[in-house]
């Protein structure tokens, strides 16, 4: 009995302390809570410090804005001294372009090699170098000035034009212009000829101006002849028409009122650009109607025409302000007048009149058409020779 008694209380003990292991057991996880506590904390806590780095974020993005801020950058372009120095420090911008060689008028052959040469300025790149014929470039180069201002270039000259044509050399705004005669070492096909108007001929505002030449094989049989003014670059006025017997053309053109000054006449025939184009050109003045040089007479007539006897001939030409518009015209055979009449000139100074040759004439005698404008005080003369010959048969 004893025993079980002693047995009960051991196993009372055991409970007893197993119960309090187990309350023990059951305290230790609010530690628990804590330090699961302590972790969220942490976590709080480090949420934050990325939220702390955000400010440095926005201040890195805020540098660039800063950097462009600190624009002493834009002061580098104006201090790019090198500009202000080079403007001062460039004499060669003082320097005019010119044509130097050739000189005025120099003669030159087709085909040949033009050297020319001048002076420019360096800083403004090449001088362009051009040979123009009607305000049409024909050939054109460019040359390097050295650090002297002196440049040099050689041009072919070409085959389609001749006359008084127009070198001109450009750069930095500047423009020189030269004039050349071009010429034909010999008569090579196609070409054209301007005998008149010449440089000298002093061409009148409102008036006619008749051109006169011979051409060879025109690809459509006309002759184009015009005024250009403005450098050669612009028309006044032109007209076409066919060409004569033996390759021989004659026309004229009105020079519009008030157009003075600098002028170009040229003959042409084909289309510029194309290799069958061919232009004959001189440069002249023209001068206003009330100038007191604005006068002259011009007897259009070739010479050595073919004067048959017995038969009209027409005679005509050009007078500037003759007095009462009169030009008397007449035939004279071995210094001897055979036929004279007075015409009236239109009102742009153009005449024409038919004379009659007498039968009597000897074929084969020497004469001359004559034209006089009464000029006070300086009248005025031309005439042109002519061959007197058979009359045509039926006639």
């Amino acid at each position: 009995m004893r025993k079980r008694i002693l047995v009960w209380v051991w196993v009372i003990l055991l409970l007893a302390a197993c119960t309090e292991r187990a309350q023990e057991l059951t305290r230790t996880p609010p530690p628990t809570p804590e330090a699961t506590a302590e972790t969220p904390v942490a976590q709080v806590t480090d949420t934050p410090e990325p939220t702390a780095t955000l400010p440095p974020t926005a201040t890195v993005r805020s540098t660039p804005t800063a950097a462009p801020t600190a624009t002493p950058e834009p002061p580098t372009p104006t201090a790019i001294v090198p500009t202000a120095t080079a403007t001062a420090a460039a004499p060669p911008s003082a320097v005019p372009v010119t044509i130097d060689e050739p000189a005025a008028q120099t003669p030159v052959d087709v085909g040949s090699n033009l050297a020319v040469s001048g002076t420019g300025p360096r800083e403004n790149g090449p001088v362009i170098v051009a040979l123009e014929a009607a305000g049409l470039v024909l050939v054109e180069t460019s040359a390097m000035p050295d650090a002297n201002g002196q440049w040099s270039a050689v041009l072919e000259v070409p085959t389609s034009a001749t006359g008084d044509l127009l070198l001109r050399a450009t750069a930095g705004g500047q423009t020189a212009n030269q004039q050349v005669r071009v010429q034909r070492p010999s008569v090579v096909p196609p070409f054209i000829t301007l005998v008149h108007p010449t440089g000298d001929w002093r061409a009148v505002s409102g008036h006619a101006l008749l051109f006169q030449g011979r051409v060879q094989r025109p690809p459509d049989g006309l002759v184009n002849i015009a005024l250009l003014y403005d450098d050669c670059r612009r028309v006044g006025a032109e007209q076409s028409f066919d060409v004569g017997p033996g390759g021989r053309y004659w026309g004229y053109i009105v020079i519009p009122g008030g157009l003075t000054g600098p002028a170009c006449a040229v003959a042409s025939f084909g289309e510029p650009g194309e290799e069958s184009w061919q232009a004959a050109s001189v440069m002249l003045e023209v001068l206003p109607p009330d100038d007191p040089e604005a006068r002259g007479l011009f007897l259009g007539n070739f010479p050595d025409d073919d004067v048959p006897r017995g038969q009209p001939v027409t005679v005509y030409g050009s007078a500037y302000n003759a007095p009462n518009r009169q030009v008397q015209v007449g035939l004279e055979v071995n210094g001897r007048r055979v036929a004279e009449e007075i015409v009236v000139a239109d009102s742009f100074g153009f005449w024409e009149v038919d004379l009659v040759l007498p039968a009597s004439i000897q074929a084969g005698s020497s004469g001359q058409f004559v034209a006089t404008v009464a000029y006070p005080g300086d009248p005025e003369t031309m005439s042109v020779p002519f061959v007197v010959v058979e009359p045509p048969a039926g006639t």
